[in-house]
């Protein structure tokens, strides 16, 4: 199986998508989950999202994280293809 190389911040943010059930998690909340001390951080979420996308699409995870319009962002969990084993550590968290 490929193995995707994440810097914490990017793990932190795929776990909080993993453990969101599909909702549509705003800008906002994602900064207080991710614990940015700062208002303004939408735009470093937006950088971070995008880091995460393109990782996930180097090991053929392509489409996962979804932007929803004036809204934020939702995790496409219907496509999401995650080992049981690893399915296990998410849902314990």
């Amino acid at each position: 199986a490929p193995v995707v190389s994440l810097t914490n911040s990017e793990f932190a943010l795929l776990t909080i998508f993993l453990q969101s059930d599909g909702k549509i998690l705003s800008r906002r909340t994602l900064s207080e989950r991710m614990q940015f001390a700062q208002e303004g951080q939408s735009r470093s979420i937006d950088v971070l999202v995008s880091k995460v996308r393109r990782k996930l699409q180097l090991v053929g995870q392509r489409g996962l994280i979804w932007s929803v319009r004036n809204e934020g962002y939702r995790l496409a969990s219907e496509k999401l293809a995650i080992p049981d084993r690893m399915r296990e550590t998410y849902e314990s968290s």
